[in-house]
């Protein structure tokens, strides 16, 4: 009888193990289906989906990108090919450097004297903010980065209004609470915002959590928002969502914008705008008198 108990109690165990194996399985394979489709997850969103633990995620994602099906990121996960490798902002300042340019031009092309701006941080924003210093006589400049602020605080007649809060040295910004607290009792005319990444379908995306809702804010505190990414950043992915893109918005990149992207940001009513080397407008969805 003890045999007997024992043979069955060994099938029982063998059997369980067996379905979990078939569970982790179909998990890991829905896993990849839902990031061709979204291009990008986080673990916390798969964790709900699956009622499991992040340990078990984690595992899951290091098992899938040794398999090359996706492409683990800091909180998350993402399709491969759609991501750039995330670099420190000093690096960042170095890369693509004569399409941020033209970036920030296009921007500036955005912007008339007296305007009262919200300015995002990074790379993009450090060379906006020169090309504001240099263009203009008069701006009201608000940012939570202490790059953009130097830069802008040698022009005199510039108004300038630094958002406080817990300093990100990395990134050279003030985040947090405090930061959140100022965004939301502040109002602009425009916001700029530059992302990491840039998807008609998803909206704009980046990598750093602790700025995330500087940027959102940003999307919410402004009557308009321009969004200032290269054409390397576009139909890219990174793992935390911004914002979709809105008819409201408005897409300043350099010239290497595909042709497709900007057929596609029309279908959405989106515009599209950047600058050729004479600094004229190549793509603009349509007019609109308040940008200038």
């Amino acid at each position: 009888m003890l045999d007997k108990f024992s043979a069955s109690l060994y099938n029982d165990v063998a059997i369980c193990w067996r379905w979990l194996y078939l569970f982790a399985d179909e998990r890991r394979a829905d896993i990849v289906m839902l990031i061709n489709s979204r291009k990008t997850v986080t673990v916390s969103e798969l964790t709900e989906r699956y009622c499991v633990s992040i340990e078990t995620i984690r595992k899951d994602l290091e098992r899938l990108e040794r398999d090359n099906l996706i492409r683990r990121v800091h909180g998350g996960a993402v399709s491969p090919g759609r991501m750039q490798q995330f670099e420190k902002l000093s690096e960042r300042a170095k890369q693509h450097l004569p399409e941020k340019v033209e970036t920030a031009r296009a921007v500036i092309s955005l912007l008339k004297e007296g305007d009262h701006v919200m300015l995002d941080s990074g790379s993009t924003a450090k060379e906006i903010a020169q090309l504001m210093a240099e263009t203009f006589r008069h701006l009201t400049v608000i940012t939570y980065s202490m790059e953009v602020m130097q830069i802008l605080s040698r022009k005199e007649d510039f108004r300038l209004i630094q958002i406080g809060g817990e300093y990100l040295g990395s990134e050279q910004i003030f985040c947090g609470y405090m930061a959140q607290e100022m965004l939301r009792g502040l109002h602009a005319g425009k916001a700029i915002v530059c992302p990491s990444a840039v998807s008609v379908a998803d909206g704009i995306y980046d990598y750093i959590p602790e700025i995330i809702p500087n940027q959102k804010l940003l999307t919410e505190c402004a009557d308009e928002v321009i969004v200032a990414a290269d054409a390397a950043k576009l139909g890219q992915a990174a793992p935390y969502r911004i914002a979709e893109l809105t008819p409201a918005m408005v897409i300043a990149t350099d010239s290497g914008v595909s042709s497709g992207f900007v057929r596609d940001c029309r279908a959405k009513g989106v515009r599209v705008c950047s600058v050729n080397n004479q600094g004229g407008k190549e793509y603009e969805k349509q007019s609109n008198p308040d940008i200038g």
